[in-house]
Parts: C-alpha cells; sequence; structure tokens
C-alpha cells in the first residue's frame, strides 16, 4: 500500500513539475536577439532617435526579414508594447503593427513560421 502511495506520490509531482514549465516554444521562441552594429542599423533605419540600451530587437529565426522591437524591462514590464516590422528589399524596414493589433499577422500576411517564431508576442 505505501507503495502505492510513494508512486502516486512520484506521478502527481512530475506532472506539477510538467504542467508549471512553460513550453519549450513559449521559453525558448525562434527569436535571435540583434545587437552592437547591426542594432544600431536598424533603428537608424525605422527612424528612432533614442537611446538604443532601452530597447531590444530581435529577427525571426525561420525569415531574418521580420522583427520584433520593444522597450528592454529597464522600464518595467509593462513600459511598451512589441513593435513588428519587416524589412523591404532595399534594406529599410518598415513599421507595420504592434502586438494589440489582433488582425495584424493578417493584414500583413505573416508567413506561418514566423507566427510560430513570435507565437508568445503577437498574433
Amino acid at each position: 500500500m505505501s507503495k502505492v502511495i510513494a508512486r502516486l506520490a512520484m506521478t502527481v509531482g512530475l506532472v506539477s513539475v510538467l504542467l508549471a514549465t512553460p513550453s519549450a516554444h513559449a521559453s525558448s521562441p525562434g527569436i535571435r536577439e540583434v545587437k552592437g552594429a547591426d542594432k544600431q542599423a536598424f533603428f537608424t533605419s525605422v527612424g528612432w532617435d533614442g537611446p538604443y540600451r532601452c530597447m531590444n530587437v530581435g529577427v525571426s529565426k525561420s525569415n531574418p526579414r521580420w522583427a520584433i522591437a520593444a522597450t528592454s524591462g529597464k522600464y518595467g514590464p509593462h513600459s511598451g508594447h512589441n513593435q513588428i516590422f519587416k524589412q523591404k528589399p532595399n534594406g529599410q524596414w518598415k513599421y507595420l503593427f504592434y502586438d494589440m493589433e489582433n488582425d495584424g499577422c493578417d493584414r500583413f500576411r505573416m508567413p506561418a513560421a514566423v507566427r510560430a517564431d513570435f507565437a508568445p508576442y503577437v498574433c
């Protein structure tokens, strides 16, 4: 009887840990963070003239022509929204929409792979 209870307790504990652990996709999204000169070039292209240290930017691993930018945690967890950009053929980045625009992914025909990469943040 005690072995059954011990196994049951172990199973319940394991299930609790698995349910509490975020999915691999959520904890490791398909985004590559842009840093240094590439980050500066991105923000110059979109016309950002504020301090770069206040912002984070990442590109989709499946299609690096799609980027997501947001304020860093230095200004609190709710200091801004994620903004979605797409790179034009000439290399310039164009702002498309922000994360609260529910139809943005459909309106701008975001590919399914990019949606999967950005899933924790938009769409």
